[in-house]
């Protein structure tokens, strides 16, 4: 483990080839953002003059070209951990009385190809697995997907960019999308795995901060269609009977909530269904998404690179109801050569 005030290895690559000597010495602070819910992102900040021949460096260097590859791992000098594969999408040069010329290159995951142009297409007689992976190669990109089921007679994607389309059709079924290195993931939440890292407080964290929320959950979701080819109503339900395990071995929210406050439930009637098969699945993903809101909270440790969004970490001594098993959704790396390297984690769980 890195501790805040160790400067830890930055091993940074453009298009393969290791950043220059010059260019690692000018850098002044590294962030890389590991988000499931929204485009992964790096931001390098160097210095960008060269007080010798008095001009600006990177910002008219082609090093960090639009589109270049930049991979980025941190940890020990051995046996650095690759944080995040992304492209340059911006340069931002800074220019003022009070400090010498800066220069921002902000970049992001690879998900970013598919939120370019808006498209208004059609999908007929394809599993959802087809569609993702029809998608993800016109990005250039390989799908790995879990595939949810059925085969849909139409779909429509209107006036959408390829990451809002996927993303409306994962909400549908309470899927994730997002992207490592040139691989597009479409999958459930992965919050029943083991625990990938056990985190103490006072040791390991030293900012834990979770939130106990009820006004979201409710015991049972509902998904109501219309089936236009026989004229009937397709009605989906899901409940706790049928939702992912608890977490840490406590109750699920939507059933501590209906102990509490008696039962409740939601109902979904602007989705297209097909079938009462897809309407339960598209039920039983709201009802685990929900679920997994139930206890949600921020934490903070010194540097560690393994430390993945999408992945399950334990957490220790935070009490019964507190402890135990947490989701990681977004994990910010953040390094200032000199003074340390602090890794900031969100999580949720849906037991306590």
């Amino acid at each position: 483990m890195t501790t805040s005030g160790m400067v830890p290895a930055i091993d940074i690559r453009v298009d393969g080839a290791r950043l220059p000597l010059d260019a690692r010495t000018d850098i002044e602070s590294v962030i890389v953002v590991d988000d499931l819910n929204a485009l992964s992102m790096f931001v390098l900040v160097l210095y960008n003059w060269d007080q010798e021949r008095l001009r600006v460096t990177w910002s008219d260097s082609s090093l960090f070209a639009l589109g270049a590859e930049v991979q980025i791992a941190l940890g020990s000098a051995d046996a650095p951990e690759k944080v995040i594969t992304g492209e340059v999408t911006s340069l931002e040069p800074a220019f003022g009385p009070d400090r010498p010329p800066m220069l921002t290159v902000r970049g992001y995951d690879l998900r970013h190809r598919l939120a370019r142009g808006r498209k208004t297409r059609t999908f007929s007689q394809v599993k959802e697995s087809a569609i993702v992976r029809t998608v993800a190669r016109g990005a250039g990109l390989r799908a790995e997907v879990s595939d949810s089921g059925p085969v849909f007679d139409y779909v429509l994607q209107h006036d959408q960019t390829d990451l809002e389309f996927l993303r409306a059709r994962a909400d549908l079924i309470g899927y994730e999308v997002y992207a490592r290195d040139k691989v597009l993931y479409f999958r459930p939440p992965q919050h029943t795995r083991p625990a990938s890292a056990t985190l103490h407080i006072g040791q390991d964290l030293t900012e834990f901060t979770p939130r106990l929320r009820s006004l979201n959950q409710v015991d049972e979701v509902t998904v109501r269609g219309w089936d236009m080819r026989n004229k009937s109503e397709i009605v989906g339900t899901a409940d706790g009977g049928r939702a992912a395990a608890a977490m840490g071995g406590g109750s699920l929210g939507p059933r501590r909530s209906k102990r509490a406050f008696g039962a409740a439930g939601t109902t979904q009637v602007d989705v297209p269904v097909e079938s009462k098969a897809q309407a339960d699945d598209m039920a039983l993903g709201l009802f685990d998404a929900m679920a997994l809101s139930f206890v949600q909270g921020e934490a903070a440790c010194p540097g560690r690179p393994g430390l993945r969004a999408g992945t399950v970490v334990g957490v220790e001594g935070a009490g019964e109801t507190f402890s135990g098993a947490y989701y990681l959704t977004c994990v910010t790396h953040t390094v200032v050569p000199g003074e340390g390297y602090r890794t900031y984690m969100n999580m949720r769980r849906n037991s306590a």
